[in-house]
């Protein structure tokens, strides 16, 4: 008896850990959360962060860009454990309506990421403000806040639900003024 309760608790803590029933869509979804969300985009902390952990150069890939009027831009490549395709980062310091920004885009490729955006919408506070479609692919664009910042975010993924390909996962928010010691200020 003591065994089979031993046992039952076992399967039930297995069940119950992340390690166990987290798929590609919650591995994405926690990469591009840590890189590009849970501070808000920052093009400095992100080459930082690309230095730390070794990540490979990428040919500079304009399209991973999610605004158009990009100043400098970045972009590096890197295998997460638990995706089975190298994942795309970049970064940009840009202007969006005459304001600086600066946006952090992971592009993730090869997975299932059906769930992603549905994931994404239950772990922030996210509101949709925009969906666009134009026949291949679904863009949509949320408002939220994220460690006291507000920022805008893009999911980009194949119009076709049994498309499995790129999703783009972009975050923008307006630049970070240096504060009076040199840092980043906390918005």
């Amino acid at each position: 008896m003591a065994g089979r309760i031993f046992i039952s608790g076992l399967a039930a803590a297995c069940l119950m850990s992340p390690a166990t029933w987290a798929d590609d869509a919650d591995v994405a979804l926690d990469f591009f959360h840590q890189t590009c969300l849970a501070e808000g985009p920052d093009y400095d902390r992100t080459a930082e962060l690309a230095r730390k952990e070794s990540w490979l150069p990428a040919s500079e890939i304009a399209a991973l860009a999610p605004v158009q009027s990009v100043n400098a831009f970045k972009s590096w490549s890197t295998a997460v454990p638990g995706l089975r395709a190298r994942v795309l980062i970049g970064v940009t310091k840009s202007t969006l309506h005459g304001e600086a920004v600066d946006t952090c885009t992971v592009a993730m490729f090869d997975g299932d990421f059906g769930a992603f955006e549905r994931r994404f919408f239950l772990r922030t506070d996210a509101e949709k403000v925009s969906d666009q479609s134009d026949g291949t692919q679904v863009s949509r664009l949320y408002v939220l806040t994220t460690a006291g910042r507000k920022q805008l975010a893009k999911i980009t993924f194949p119009a076709s639900p049994s498309n499995q390909h790129m999703i783009a996962a972009s975050s923008i928010a307006p630049r970070r003024a240096p504060d009076r010691r040199g840092g980043r200020t906390l918005h």
